[in-house]
């Protein structure tokens, strides 16, 4: 899709009747009846249809936790993305972690048990943190946390359950 007709699809295939709009259903066939260029592929691996915040918390844990979405970590179909250049992450004292992913530039103080769950980006974790099931979705770059490492985004003591945490 090139922008223009991105936003043309978007605005003339929008029923007001409805309350969603979804690709599958009300773009892509509006692009086919309005004669648009529409290619397909076939895809025979892992999908899940992304339309509510439960089913991008399900998405994330399965990654996480050797689920059906953990297909998608293929070493032999490498995904090249941007790098960040986030520094490694910090562990001060002991933590523990099972089944968990993560990512660059944390902070994870002592005592932290991290259990089926995401931890995104630039987090700073503090001391005795309980997550369990838990999706953090972090921030994009190191210099967006509020107190440096000195503060943490979730707090001491914290005990969290399946669920989703914005850092921000």
């Amino acid at each position: 899709f090139n922008n223009s007709a991105l936003e043309e699809l978007l605005r003339d295939s929008k029923n007001p009747a409805e309350e969603r709009h979804e690709f599958g259903r009300d773009i892509i066939p509006h692009a086919v009846n309005a004669g648009y260029d529409v290619r397909s592929y076939k895809h025979s691996g892992y999908w899940k249809p992304l339309r509510t915040l439960a089913d991008i918390y399900e998405a994330n844990i399965s990654v996480a936790t050797g689920g059906d979405a953990a297909s998608l970590i293929d070493f032999d179909r490498l995904v090249y993305t941007k790098p960040n250049f986030l520094p490694p992450n910090t562990f001060y004292g002991s933590s523990l972690t099972e089944r968990s992913i993560i990512s660059d530039g944390c902070v994870i103080r002592d005592g932290a048990k991290i259990i089926n769950s995401i931890v995104g980006p630039c987090t700073v974790i503090d001391k005795n943190v309980d997550l369990e099931g838990v999706v953090v979705v972090g921030r994009d770059e190191i210099l967006k946390r509020s107190g440096g490492d000195k503060v943490a985004d979730i707090g001491a003591n914290t005990i969290i359950r399946k669920c989703m945490v914005d850092s921000d």
